[in-house]
C-alpha cells in the first residue's frame, strides 16, 4: 500500500526502475521523510509497461489532464472518487451505481 501523493509525484525516469524492477520513493513524498525503495512484482511491471505506452512521453506516471507538466494532484483524485460515488445516487454522497 502506497499513499495517492507518493503515487501522483511519480516521475518516469527519476523514480521507476524497469530493468530492476523497483520504484524509487523520494525523501519528499515519504510520509516518514526517509526515501526508500519499493521492489515491485512482475504484475506491477506488466502494468507499469502498459501506462508508459500511454503516458511515458510525460515525465509523471499521472500526469495532469489540462498539463502534462505537471503531475495529477490529489485533488483531482479525491473529487473524481467523490463523482463516482455520486453516480445515480440523486446527488448523495456514498451511494453506488450497480
Amino acid at each position: 500500500m502506497v499513499r495517492i501523493n507518493e503515487i501522483c509525484a511519480v516521475r518516469w525516469r527519476e523514480h521507476i526502475n524497469f530493468a530492476k524492477a523497483t520504484w524509487f520513493i523520494p525523501p519528499e513524498r515519504a510520509k516518514n521523510k526517509k526515501g526508500h525503495t519499493v521492489h515491485l512484482s512482475a504484475f506491477s511491471m506488466k502494468l507499469l509497461r502498459e501506462l508508459h505506452t500511454v503516458t511515458g512521453r510525460t515525465p509523471f506516471l499521472l500526469p495532469h489532464p489540462h498539463d502534462s507538466t505537471k503531475p495529477y494532484s490529489v485533488t483531482q483524485g479525491h473529487a473524481g472518487r467523490n463523482e463516482r460515488w455520486r453516480y445515480g445516487d440523486g446527488g448523495e454522497r456514498g451511494g453506488r451505481h450497480p
